[in-house]
C-alpha cells in the first residue's frame, strides 16, 4: 500500500471541528524506513504560513513507536459489503426535507451502484450493499460517492459528493466521517459543506474467482479424470477414398489400366523400347557380333602400343643397355655351393 520502505509518505495533521471544517495545521514528508528509526521527529510545515517572514514551523510530531507486523493475508478481496449513513444533508426542496439516495462511480465514470431513495430524511441510513472489486477497478482506484435528492417531476439535484478508494474505506474506523461538497458551491464565500457521509461498515469477502478477474492472480485450471475410451459403434464403416482414373495424356497407358488401392497412377505395363532401337537424332548401332564369349578373337597387338605379355622377356644374362654383362652364377647346383669356411678362408 505504501509502495515500499523508501516510497515517500505525506503525514498531515488537522484540527478537528464538529462542523467538518477541520483546520490544517501542517505536514511532513517521510518514509517507512525513517518512521522505523529510533527517536524519529517530524517537523510540521504549513505551506501557506511558510511565506510569512517570522514563521518557523507548526510543531514537532514525535514517532513514539513503530512495530512491523506480519502480513496474514495480502490478497485483495473479491467484493466488499458497505454500509453508509447520511448526516445533516442539505435540503434541496423548497418545502420539506430532501429524499436522498447514494450512488457510486468508478475512475472510468461508470455507475457501479445506486441505492433506493429515502423520503424526507436529512440523516438517512441506507441498506448495506455489495461492491465487486473488479467493478471498482481495484482497491486503489478513486471512487466518487455522490448523494442526490430524488425528485418525481424534475431532474434529481446533487446534494454533495466525496472521493475515496476501497483502500481508504477499509480504514473507516480511523476516519468514519467524510464531508460532502457541492462542486458548484465549493468556492463560495461562507460555504462549508453539504453534510456528511458516515461509513458505518466495511466487510471484505474473499470469494473464489473463476475465471480470473482483472487485478487478481490466475486461478488454477480444473483437473479432469481419465476419460473412458470410446467404443466403436456397431455398423460403423470407415470412409473409403475414391480411386482416380488414368489422367489423359499419360504415356504408356492402356484402355484397361491397373489401378492401385489408393487411386494412384497406372502401373508401367507398356513395354519399354529395346536398346537396339535407334534413338531419335542418332543412327542405329550395329548389334554386338560376339554373342558367344568363346568366339571372341584373341587379343591382337595394335601398332604403337605395348606388346602383349606373351612376348618372352629378355633373360637376366642379357646385358642391359648401358651396362656390361654380369657373369653367370657359378653355383647352379646348391650342393656345389661353397661353404662358409671356403668363403672366409684366408
Amino acid at each position: 500500500m505504501c509502495g515500499g520502505y523508501d516510497a515517500p509518505i505525506l503525514v498531515r495533521v488537522y484540527d478537528h471541528d464538529d462542523d467538518g471544517t477541520h483546520d490544517f495545521i501542517g505536514e511532513a514528508k517521510t518514509s517507512l524506513r525513517q518512521l522505523c528509526a529510533s527517536n524519529m521527529r517530524l517537523v510540521l510545515i504549513n505551506r501557506v504560513k511558510k511565506q510569512q517572514g517570522s514563521y518557523v514551523n507548526s510543531g514537532i510530531l514525535h514517532v513514539r513507536q513503530a512495530v512491523p507486523e506480519q502480513i496474514t493475508n495480502d490478497s485483495p478481496p473479491t467484493r466488499v459489503t458497505l454500509t453508509f449513513k447520511g448526516k445533516n444533508l442539505t435540503s434541496k426542496d423548497l418545502m420539506g426535507v430532501s429524499d436522498p439516495y447514494v450512488q457510486i462511480r468508478n475512475a472510468a465514470n461508470t455507475l457501479v451502484y445506486k441505492s433506493n431513495h429515502i423520503e424526507n430524511d436529512a440523516n438517512p441510513s441506507w441498506a448495506p450493499f455489495d461492491l465487486k472489486v473488479a467493478d471498482c477497478l481495484g482497491m486503489d482506484k478513486t471512487l466518487t460517492i455522490q448523494v442526490y435528492d430524488h425528485d418525481e417531476h424534475t431532474n434529481d439535484d446533487l446534494i454533495g459528493e466525496c472521493s475515496m478508494s476501497l483502500r481508504h474505506l477499509s480504514f473507516y474506523k480511523k476516519n468514519p466521517e467524510w464531508r460532502l461538497y457541492d462542486p458548484r458551491k465549493k468556492d463560495s464565500i461562507g460555504y462549508k459543506n453539504s453534510g456528511f457521509l458516515i461509513i458505518k461498515g466495511y466487510e471484505p469477502h474473499f470469494d473464489q474467482v473463476n475465471p480470473a478477474q482483472p487485478g487478481f492472480g490466475a486461478n488454477p485450471m480444473p483437473t479432469f479424470g481419465i476419460q473412458p475410451a470410446f467404443a466403436i459403434q456397431p455398423g460403423f464403416q470407415p470412409p473409403v477414398q475414391p480411386s482416380y482414373g488414368a489422367q489423359p495424356g499419360y504415356p504408356g497407358t492402356r484402355t484397361a489400366d491397373v489401378q492401385s488401392p489408393y487411386g494412384a497412377q497406372p502401373a508401367y505395363v507398356a513395354p519399354q523400347p529395346s536398346y537396339s532401337d535407334p534413338t531419335p537424332g542418332f543412327s542405329a548401332q550395329p548389334a554386338y557380333p560376339y554373342a558367344n564369349p568363346n568366339t571372341v578373337p584373341a587379343y591382337v597387338a595394335q601398332p604403337g602400343v605395348q606388346p602383349a605379355y606373351s612376348v618372352p622377356q629378355p633373360s637376366y644374362s642379357d646385358p642391359t643397355s648401358g651396362f656390361s654383362a654380369q657373369p653367370a652364377y657359378p653355383y647352379t647346383n646348391p650342393n656345389s655351393a661353397p661353404t662358409t669356411n671356403d668363403i672366409y678362408k684366408f
